[in-house]
């Protein structure tokens, strides 16, 4: 196992077209930041099966499942989903039950 962190510390953003044509700002990282990150670039090239990219957070975001759909939706990237076992949330014990509270930062 292997934790390679990344932290955000300055002003990042990607601009991507919309399907409007518009252009819009995304204040994160874009699959072509993460592959060199992580230095996953050769394997994708490769079509590479077997990388597990996790992300580790002190709460549960009940929101993570729709945000991973909207990121991958803007960059092109096929679905990703609990239901296809592309994704999985899991607790600190690697189960998906119970989860922890979830964060009560979050707006909304």
């Amino acid at each position: 196992m292997t934790c390679l962190s990344i932290i955000q510390s300055g002003a990042h953003s990607t601009a991507r077209k919309t399907q409007a044509g518009q252009r819009a700002t995304f204040g994160g990282y874009s699959p072509a930041d993460l592959l060199k990150a992580y230095h996953l670039t050769a394997a994708a090239a490769r079509k590479e099966h077997g990388k597990t990219v996790a992300i580790t957070d002190a709460f549960a975001d009940p929101r993570a499942a729709v945000d991973l759909a909207r990121y991958r939706r803007m960059f092109h990237l096929p679905p990703c989903t609990v239901a296809s076992g592309c994704l999985r949330i899991v607790n600190q014990k690697g189960n998906s039950e119970p989860l922890p509270i979830p964060d009560q930062t979050l707006p909304g």
